[in-house]
């Protein structure tokens, strides 16, 4: 397991490991967007291994496989709760997103 897939995160496993969230990733030049579920591997020294399941197309046409990305800490500093749809939301820095204002943020949590 690469070392920089072990990261530092505010949020719990129990809190992210299963939980919904929507994502809008850099993956070198392409940018991967959708909906998936959290999988959370705790490491040493309180470290986490945070990853989004997801599903995309495999290698043959019309079959699904599940993809997995792993977040680094800059995507794990990026994990906000949201209050409807999916539980949690992950924006990578340049990924575009609502700006946020006194209404549409409050105690950490994304509307």
């Amino acid at each position: 397991m690469n070392q920089s897939n072990w990261v530092r995160c505010k949020w719990s496993p129990a809190e992210l490991d299963g939980a919904l969230v929507s994502f809008n990733l850099e993956r070198g030049q392409a940018r991967v967007i959708g909906d998936g579920t959290f999988s959370v591997a705790e490491g040493p020294d309180g470290l986490l291994r945070i990853s989004v399941l997801t599903l995309g197309v495999g290698a043959l046409p019309a079959v699904l496989e599940q993809i997995e990305l792993a977040l680094n800490q800059t995507e794990a500093d990026q994990i906000e709760r949201k209050v409807a749809g999916a539980n949690f939301r992950v924006h990578s820095d340049a990924a575009p997103h609502r700006p946020r204002s006194p209404t549409t943020e409050k105690d950490g949590t994304y509307v």
